[in-house]
């Protein structure tokens, strides 16, 4: 097996996720080229461990060659910041440098995300001396920018207007993030009230050793028109960049709302269609399937 074949990728969750982080993972390994296998890492809670044979399962249906490697964490984030709904566990991705030490670059992924396509053109791509690549996020519309300007430490990105990354989907430099010890400086953090939690860390610590990747790997389904069109206008992304984006996503984000929380979300036909049709996760999720079939009809009718 060719080792420039294997994409390191990780994952971190709660008990209250691993359901989304099957369909997540699964996603991942149907997209993907013939010859592109992974290693994947997951980090969760103990709660959450309880999924791994369900999960070896999902992945070695889809390919042999892919491992998998659960760990459960053991950093204490008692205290740190919770907001939205958001729990500690976004956090666990600070300590991937110090949990795989073998491993010098990696793919982050959030588990509220369905691939569309394959990830090796991405992976491929040189850091260079940067800690992280990532997608330009929304807070680059002026108006949220604005916004987020009553909050003292918001002054610090200031710098930072039009470039501000999510966090969502990132590649991680292991190797200089492990030379430079940002565990140090960013363990410190997780306590302060910080709005987008360990994202507002890593763009606040690691600009402007950041590296842009294309919106494709990183696209958000609540963006409207208007939105979209603001990012032109400000030159987050460009026209061609967005077309292709909406065309074809290698990355799709439910960042926002979720559509197995609320059926009527931007994109959720996309998720729900997804899991019905994958025999195994219809099996988890039979439930709220019936539920959203009959949501479905109801729409309909009107």
């Amino acid at each position: 097996m060719a080792k420039n074949n294997r994409i390191n990728i990780a994952f971190c969750f709660d008990e209250n996720m691993t359901r989304q982080a099957c369909v997540t993972i699964a996603s991942l390994l149907d997209y993907k080229e013939k010859d592109t296998h992974f290693n994947i890492y997951c980090v969760c809670t103990e709660g959450a461990l309880r999924i791994q044979k369900y999960l070896y399962k999902i992945i070695k249906k889809r390919d042999k060659f892919s491992t998998l490697i659960m760990k459960k964490n053991v950093y204490n984030y008692d205290g740190g910041y919770e907001i939205r709904g958001i729990t500690v566990s976004t956090y666990f991705r600070l300590n991937l440098h110090v949990l795989f030490p073998d491993v010098d670059k990696i793919i982050y992924s959030d588990v509220d995300i369905l691939f569309q396509g394959d990830l090796m053109d991405v992976w491929k791509k040189d850091l260079e001396d940067n800690y992280i690549a990532g997608v330009k996020a929304d807070v680059n519309i002026k108006d949220v920018w604005c916004r987020h300007l009553k909050d003292e430490y918001w002054k610090e990105l200031t710098d930072w207007f039009g470039k501000y990354i999510n966090a969502g989907f990132i590649i991680m430099n292991l190797k200089k993030i492990r030379e430079d010890k940002m565990d140090l400086m960013w363990n410190g953090m997780i306590q302060k009230k910080y709005f987008y939690q360990d994202q507002d860390i890593l763009n606040l610590t690691c600009k402007p050793h950041i590296l842009f990747l294309p919106m494709e790997y990183n696209r958000f389904m609540f963006y409207s028109k208007e939105e979209l069109e603001e990012l032109r206008r400000n030159s987050v992304f460009t026209r061609e960049e967005i077309e292709k984006a909406i065309e074809k996503p290698v990355v799709i984000h439910y960042a926002g709302e979720k559509p197995w929380n609320k059926y009527s979300v931007l994109g959720a036909a996309a998720w729900w269609n997804y899991v019905m049709n994958r025999e195994e996760l219809y099996y988890i999720f039979r439930a709220d399937i019936l539920k959203y079939k009959v949501y479905r009809k109801l729409v309909v009718k009107r």
